[in-house]
């Protein structure tokens, strides 16, 4: 039987976050994102949330989103949930987070080119 019941967006984060504290001990990482990260509900019962990077998307993929889908549907008494992960690597103030030691780098190089010149003097390199 198809189920096709209304939800609010307060229902939604209940029971997102609900999800959050069961999987909090196995994946603190994803469950950290999404006690932080809010889901935004669009038209159709489509669920989105922004993720900082693909490396997260991935994980949140092949470890999570199944079971957080089957979990919000039965929670929410709708079938026709869907889920979509979307990369925002710039952020929620509109810059792009640095990562490696390389991204650093080169932000840093951008404010102060000598340090290219130093690098290159040195020999140095990143570990």
């Amino acid at each position: 039987m198809y189920r096709d019941a209304p939800f609010t967006i307060e229902q939604l984060e209940s029971k997102w976050n609900d999800f959050a504290e069961q999987i909090k001990a196995d994946r603190p990482r994803i469950a950290t994102t999404m006690f932080t990260k809010k889901p935004v509900l669009r038209p159709g019962n489509i669920i989105e949330l922004s993720l900082e990077n693909s490396t997260l998307k991935e994980d949140f993929v092949n470890s999570v989103k199944p079971n957080l889908v089957a979990f919000l549907r039965n929670a929410l008494l709708n079938d026709s949930i869907t889920l979509n992960l979307i990369v925002d690597e710039a952020g929620e103030n509109g810059k792009k987070k640095l990562y490696t030691p390389e991204d650093k780098f080169h932000y840093l190089t951008k404010k102060n080119p000598a340090l290219g010149k130093l690098k290159q003097q040195f020999n140095l390199d990143f570990e």
